[in-house]
């Protein structure tokens, strides 16, 4: 059934930070042959140390979503989906669960991600503010924000799909291929960036440590809906949990 616009439109920016968080699928970079190739030996001075630079960017993108799927991390930052910002500071677990907070015009909310379902908890100032950029009368917003407020409102993700699901901080791996870029720092860390235009020639640039495993530290996207943001492996073990089903309201099922 159809979901209601309040749910349409938040789930638009919902969606959009689950989209760019945790990575499922595999990478899908060009291996271009203009990338630097490792060599094994170094004659007769034994083997060279192999950094991430070195590698052609099919494997140094596989090698870095095998980073990211295999650790939790704690991710910050901010998106833009509408014309409207959304900050967030979250966990997350094997690539593909999360919980922590949202916020969206001056207003917080709880976000999680467990069991292919997505949670999503506000306050009636929430509710109001989010609602605003519907095309709800005020009154049908103020009885909305009553309703929802203090609710944990549910929506299924698909894991399965890479535009709706958790997805990837890669994207869609079978649009995005991904080229090597130069060697910078980001925060006192070699990185070696991983970029990749989709077609609109939007440009999402992806910075990878540049020696030991390529785990992914930040995470730039261009174009209309910009995304900053920063990754740092979490210092404590990050195990979203599933509100009870008594405080939740099913979105799949709420019609207009």
């Amino acid at each position: 059934m159809r979901i209601n616009r309040v749910a349409t439109a938040l789930s638009a920016v919902v969606l959009g930070l689950v989209t760019v968080t945790a990575c499922g699928g595999g990478g899908g970079g060009k291996g271009n042959s203009g990338d630097k190739k490792a060599k094994d030996v170094n004659g007769d001075k034994g083997p060279v140390q192999v950094t991430n630079a070195d590698k052609d960017s099919l494997t140094l993108t596989n090698e870095a979503v095998a980073a990211l799927q295999g650790e939790d991390f704690k991710l910050t930052g901010d998106m833009v989906q509408d014309a409207s910002r959304a900050d967030f500071d979250v966990c997350v677990h094997a690539g593909r669960e999360l919980q922590g907070t949202m916020t969206i015009r001056d207003t917080k909310a709880e976000i999680t991600v467990v069991g292919g379902k997505l949670y999503l908890r506000g306050d009636e100032a929430f509710w109001r503010k989010t609602g605003a950029w519907t095309k709800l009368t005020q009154a049908q917003i103020d009885k909305r924000a009553a309703s929802f407020a203090g609710k944990q409102l549910m929506k299924t993700v698909d894991d399965n799909d890479p535009l709706e699901s958790i997805g990837s901080i890669f994207g869609d791996p079978k649009q995005n291929t991904f080229d090597k870029g130069t060697t910078s720092e980001v925060d006192g860390k070699r990185v070696v960036a991983l970029q990749a235009a989709d077609s609109d020639q939007n440009t999402r640039t992806i910075y990878v440590l540049a020696e030991g495993k390529p785990y992914p530290v930040k995470v730039t996207h261009d174009g209309p809906n910009p995304v900053r943001l920063t990754l740092t492996p979490s210092k404590q073990s990050c195990t979203p949990v599933a509100p009870p089903a008594d405080q939740t309201i099913n979105l799949d099922d709420l019609v207009a």
